[in-house]
């Protein structure tokens, strides 16, 4: 690497020239490869001296310790404004399923139209309540319940589900 034999000497050298590239500011003009192999491919293409490698690795790393600052910042805003721009209120289930309700249009178009809507509070029906995020199974568990019923016309199923 630097001419000699001697690898106790060539350490030695490099922790000097690594010591001295510390105490410099790293020059202007030099370009940071974006990953390991356009490192060693620019080592292969430009045959840098060991002083010039050392400030190619030096602005590596600062840039890199840079884009980590920025990093942990973004996540730390990210954070703050997930937990100041969600009330309070809309942590309980009720609050937040009625939100969602409110601000999707795609929902209340699948509501049962107005002349059914008594057939949801009648006492003289059997009501289900299906709460499930698996709609399979759903469908599994309202075919089956209605197949073994005796009276299938007297069943209501109210199935809660996610957005799928």
């Amino acid at each position: 690497l630097l001419g000699r034999g001697d690898s106790g000497m060539l350490v030695k050298d490099l922790y000097k020239i690594l010591k001295q590239v510390n105490a410099e500011k790293t020059p202007q003009g030099l370009k940071f490869p974006e990953s390991f192999n356009q490192l060693v491919s620019d080592l292969k293409n430009n045959q840098y001296d060991v002083k010039t490698f050392a400030f190619i690795l030096k602005g590596t790393m600062e840039k890199l310790e840079r884009e980590i600052r920025e990093a942990k910042f973004a996540e730390l805003m990210n954070k703050h404004f997930s937990a100041s721009s969600v009330p309070k209120g809309i942590h309980c289930l009720s609050l937040r399923l009625t939100d969602e309700y409110s601000s999707n249009a795609h929902a209340r178009r699948q509501l049962p139209p107005p002349e059914l809507l008594p057939l949801l509070s009648d006492d003289s029906l059997h009501h289900f309540v299906l709460a499930t995020d698996n709609i399979l199974a759903a469908a599994v568990v309202v075919t089956s319940a209605v197949q073994l019923s005796m009276k299938p016309e007297k069943i209501v199923f109210h199935v809660i589900t996610d957005k799928k």
